[in-house]
This record gives C-alpha cells, sequence and structure tokens, in this order.
C-alpha cells in the first residue's frame, strides 16, 4: 500500500511540475465559470430555475460532457505513454514494486488531479445556495456521482496509455474509446431485440451518471462505473505485464 501512495503521489507532483496542469485547470475552470455565470442569470430570471434540478443542470448538460470527453484524454496521456515517451518506462519497471502496484499508483495520482480540479466547484453550490434551496444529501450524491464517473473514464485512458509510447496517441485513443463507448449505447434506440436493447442502455454511461446528476442515489450505478473500473485496470494491469517481462 506504501508503494502504490508513493507512486501515486509522484504521479500528481508530475502534473504540477509542467504547464499541462496549469493549461487543463484554467480550461477548466474557464468552462465552468461560464456554466456557473448562466446558471446564476438562469436562478434570476422568475420561473426559470428549477430547484430540484439544480445538479442536474451543473452535471447532467452538454457542457459537462464535452468537458470531460476533452479533459481525460489530456490526462490520460501523462500516465504510461508520459512514462514511455520520456523513456523512463524501464526505470520503473526495473524498480522494486510489483505491476499492480505500478498501474494503482498511476491511476489513483491521475484521479486525484481530476478530483482536485472540481473542489473548487463546491464554492459554486455555496453561492447558489442563497439563490434557492439546494439539499447537502444531493450535492454529495452528484460528487459522488463524479468521483465513479471519473473513476471509469480515467480506468479507460490508463488501458489506453497502456498500449503506446506516444502521448498524442494515447490521447487520440481514449478520446475514440469514450466517444466510442458513447456511440454504441446509442443504438439502444433501433435496436429490436429486448435483451439486446437493455445491454445498450445499461452500456450508456450517461444513462447510469444521470440519476447522480439529479441527487439520486443508484445502486446500479455504482456497480457499473466500479466493475468496468475494475475491468480496464486489470486490462491495464495485464498489459504492463506483457511489457515488463517482453522489454516492450
Amino acid at each position: 500500500m506504501n508503494k502504490i501512495m508513493t507512486i501515486a503521489i509522484n504521479e500528481l507532483k508530475l502534473f504540477f511540475y509542467t504547464p499541462i496542469a496549469y493549461i487543463i485547470g484554467s480550461s477548466f475552470y474557464l468552462i465552468n465559470g461560464i456554466l456557473f455565470w448562466y446558471l446564476i442569470n438562469k436562478a434570476n430570471t422568475p420561473g426559470e430555475f428549477v430547484d430540484n434540478n439544480i445538479m442536474a443542470n451543473i452535471t447532467g448538460g452538454i457542457v459537462f460532457w464535452l468537458t470531460i470527453l476533452l479533459l481525460i484524454p489530456v490526462i490520460s496521456m501523462r500516465m504510461i505513454a508520459f512514462e514511455a515517451e520520456k523513456n523512463r518506462l524501464l526505470h520503473l519497471f526495473s524498480a522494486p514494486v510489483k505491476t499492480f502496484q505500478i498501474t494503482l499508483g498511476k491511476f489513483f495520482g491521475g484521479l486525484s488531479f481530476y478530483l482536485l480540479l472540481w473542489v473548487p466547484s463546491i464554492i459554486y453550490y455555496l453561492i447558489l445556495s442563497h439563490y434557492c434551496n439546494i439539499e447537502p444529501g444531493t450535492v454529495f450524491i452528484a460528487y459522488l456521482g463524479i468521483a465513479l464517473s471519473g473513476a471509469f473514464f480515467l480506468s479507460i485512458g490508463l488501458f489506453a496509455s497502456s498500449l503506446t509510447s506516444n502521448q498524442i496517441t494515447c490521447a487520440i485513443s481514449t478520446f475514440a474509446l469514450l466517444v466510442g463507448i458513447l456511440i454504441i449505447s446509442l443504438f439502444d434506440t433501433i435496436a429490436a431485440n429486448s435483451f439486446l436493447k437493455d445491454s445498450l442502455q445499461y452500456l450508456n454511461f450517461v444513462n447510469q451518471f444521470m440519476p447522480f446528476s439529479e441527487g439520486l442515489f443508484d445502486s446500479r450505478g455504482i456497480a457499473y462505473f466500479l466493475s468496468f473500473t475494475l475491468f480496464f485496470l486489470f486490462a491495464s494491469n495485464e498489459i504492463l505485464n506483457y511489457r515488463r517481462y517482453n522489454n516492450d
């Protein structure tokens, strides 16, 4: 556990040693700031804002998903692909750590950076609470959804990162995988077979996230995000094991 934490902390530090963290942070807060400004104006318009839909407006809209689709690939390319591109992966493999410790350390480092980006957004809810009633439980569940979905997306990013030694290739692959999963799941509307239709609906990560954005605790969503996160972490670990013992 100590080795995993050490790798995770070092991974988190690496983000702040390069301009990428500040570029990501600035872009992220700019987009969220514009969304927040829009919600404040909406809150000041009589009959335009519904209290129960505050969280859905913030974490369930198109702006949120576009931000995620652009943010996750950039974070992911800093994981394994960065180490390989800088010829530092062999040094990591030669260290007295197991492959799963490298996998989890890199994953938790990237996830920590992702979650840190969301911390200042708590201020938005404190300000919005002066305009309308926001239940603390609703906010907590929304952030739980952000954490779970973030873990899922970054596990996909880590999987893509473990496959390549080029950061740009990793970013493009991660984006393609996320969009691909979303596109495939959208075919549920034309699926004739009920089993296929239900399966595609289950694969749709937007559908799985929406209850959280509305402040609803959904055990099916938790099972979805955790199971797929573990799957991609396992796949990433197997790929790294192969690269480690085949000098790739």
